[in-house]
């Protein structure tokens, strides 16, 4: 009793340490260098946010002039300097300012879409590498057993042809056939290691098939109606909320660039001391504070302000297209995935009932064989056909699966 509990801990240690599909997206989305490029990406427009937020502060400078003439002049000195300090602030400015900070905000959101986009991507990758270690796991088994099988039969072969029951050209064949299951089984360790260094590389981490938990293939997953899907992947979807963003930040360009026909109100203030000497603090001193109120109005400038007007509405108008575009390509990709899940639940289904008839074929065949009514071709097949068998329902299940992690990926629940 001791031991089966001591076993049913260490199973159950294993199966906390090995690395689930959650797991395994999480070390992805930690890990990928890829992500961090879009990490920055979110700073610079944070970076652009602050910059238009500089534009509703005043700007402040801190000079020192000095002046040599080759004599002096009526009412300047050939030696003169200047130390000045100048705040200038725009006070109306057509609401550009007001406009472009909007727009950059809505940049900064374009730019968060953006990386939660290309999480769902990279959780995606790491979903199908994870699939094609599976499948290639479960390939390799296929081919363990089959090999197994043919090596049984060929023993047997053997031992009948040494008491005459059986041609030495039956024996022949089993062995030409294990010979070929030697060769599948190699390249299916083959595909195995491939597959896990891709798996590797989609994680950004080294990963073993030891490390790996496959519990949440052993269930069917549940699928929702066509318009579940379709509807929450217009409300959720990043790339399309990105795109909107676009929209909205080109609408604010609109208005930014509409400043031009309105006109611009500076306010000014300077403060300078001048001195006629290479000293800016002796004996000639002057101070003067300044201010001033600067009022402009462009009235023709050959149609440049209309031109970029145009040009922003023109930029906001091939935004919406460019919405209208990906709607109609995630409406595509919604009904294709959801025809690819249909088909792979069917296919399982029949896949299931044929490889059930396959392992009663062989059942029945070999029987046949230990009796000496089948030949080595009627086994050969059957093994053939068993393996077949099982590799049709392997297919079938890691297409269920692909397709169904491909639709959490249409609403971005991956």
């Amino acid at each position: 009793m001791k031991k089966l509990f001591v076993l049913i801990m260490l199973l159950a240690a294993v199966n906390t340490f090995a690395l689930s599909l959650d797991k395994l997206k999480e070390k992805a989305i930690e890990n990928r260098p890829v992500l961090q490029k879009y990490r920055l990406d979110t700073g610079i427009s944070e970076e652009n946010v602050r910059y238009q937020k500089g534009e509703f502060m005043p700007s402040a400078d801190l000079g020192y002039q000095y002046n040599q003439l080759d004599e002096d002049a009526m009412f300047e000195n050939s030696e003169n300097s200047n130390l000045y300090i100048s705040l200038s602030y725009n006070l109306f400015d057509g609401f550009r300012d007001k406009y472009n900070l909007k727009s950059a905000k809505e940049m900064k959101k374009v730019s968060l879409f953006e990386l939660q986009s290309k999480q769902q991507d990279i959780k995606l990758d790491v979903a199908a590498a994870y699939l094609n270690v599976y499948r290639n796991q479960r390939y390799l088994e296929v081919r363990q057993n089959a090999f197994k099988l043919y090596k049984e039969k060929y023993e047997d072969a053997k031992l009948k042809y040494d008491v005459g029951v059986m041609k030495w050209s039956e024996v022949l064949k089993i062995k030409v056939e294990m010979d070929n299951a030697k060769q599948e089984l190699l390249k299916a360790q083959a595909e195995l290691d491939k597959s896990l260094n891709t798996l590797s590389r989609k994680v950004n981490a080294e990963i073993k098939i030891e490390d790996i938990n496959f519990q949440l293939l052993e269930t069917i997953p549940e699928f929702h109606k066509y318009d579940f899907y379709k509807g929450k992947m217009y409300a959720v979807r990043s790339e399309l909320k990105a795109l909107e963003t676009v929209v909205q930040a080109r609408q604010y360009s609109v208005g930014a660039s509409k400043s031009s026909l309105y006109p611009k109100v500076d306010l000014s203030m300077r403060y300078s001391n001048s001195a006629d000497s290479v000293n800016p603090y002796g004996d000639n001193e002057e101070d003067e504070l300044r201010g001033q109120v600067n009022v402009s109005f462009n009235i023709f400038n050959g149609f440049q302000k209309y031109a970029n007007i145009n040009k922003a509405k023109l930029e906001m108008r091939k935004s919406k297209m460019d919405v209208m575009e990906l709607k109609l390509d995630l409406k595509n990709q919604l009904q294709n995935v959801f025809e690819d899940k249909t088909v792979a639940l069917k296919n399982l289904e029949v896949a299931r009932t044929s490889l059930k008839e396959a392992e009663e074929n062989l059942r029945v065949t070999e029987a046949s064989f230990n009796e000496g009514i089948a030949t080595s071709t009627d086994i050969l097949d059957a093994i053939y056909y068993l393996s077949r068998a099982k590799y049709n329902v392997i297919n079938a299940r890691t297409q269920v699966f692909l397709n169904y992690f491909k639709l959490q990926r249409v609403i971005e629940n991956l």
